[in-house]
């Protein structure tokens, strides 16, 4: 086992990080006083809640950024070779458009789980600035991949392309919530733009 952490660049100073950015302990260990008085005033999670809302607990600081970046860097690049089928989306093929360009923006977003974890990811998920946000971009998806094995002519291609830019601009506003002030600077940026 030690072999295997130190391959992967496991060590004590990384168990550290870990337990700052994550809130999670290498080995469990008997919570002091102290820790139990912070755990009752919901001011740190319980081991179960570690457990339960990390992806693979165990993996250290290094592995979560090396996890996010693969997961981040395919969806992307899944995205991004969507558009080498939009002209099948024009023709009346929407499938192949509608699964490559959704498909990349499920792995982008659960990219994020190998950072924060899973439970952590739903619950800023659905914080009052962007649950919205959140909502109808993943019924954007659901909807862009419904259509799509439903509607199998010009309309579905329609169909899914008003899906695709819904799609687009929920996850840039959803973006945005996680940018200090984004929101406030891209509204006056367009009402900059209108006004002009």
């Amino acid at each position: 086992m030690a072999a295997i952490r130190g391959f992967f660049g496991g060590s004590d100073e990384e168990d550290v990080t870990r337990e700052r950015y994550f809130g999670m302990r290498g080995s469990p260990e008997p919570p002091t006083l102290l820790q139990r008085a912070r755990t009752a005033a919901g001011m740190e999670p319980t081991q179960s809640e570690q457990l339960v809302g990390g992806l693979c607990p165990s993996l250290t600081f290094k592995q979560r950024l090396y996890g996010f970046a693969a997961c981040f860097i395919l969806g992307v690049t899944i995205s991004v070779t969507s558009i080498f089928s939009f002209s099948r989306l024009l023709h009346g093929d929407p499938v192949p458009f509608a699964i490559k360009y959704t498909l990349g923006n499920v792995l982008s977003l659960l990219s994020m789980c190998f950072l924060v974890g899973p439970k952590r990811q739903l619950r800023n998920m659905t914080a009052s600035t962007r649950w919205v946000a959140a909502l109808i971009y993943l019924a954007a998806m659901v909807l862009t991949l419904v259509t799509c094995f439903v509607f199998k002519d010009r309309t579905g291609g329609l169909i899914v392309l008003i899906c695709i830019v819904v799609q687009f601009f929920a996850m840039g506003w959803y973006a945005l919530s996680y940018i200090p002030y984004g929101r406030k600077i891209l509204k006056s940026c367009l009402r900059s733009a209108v006004d002009v």
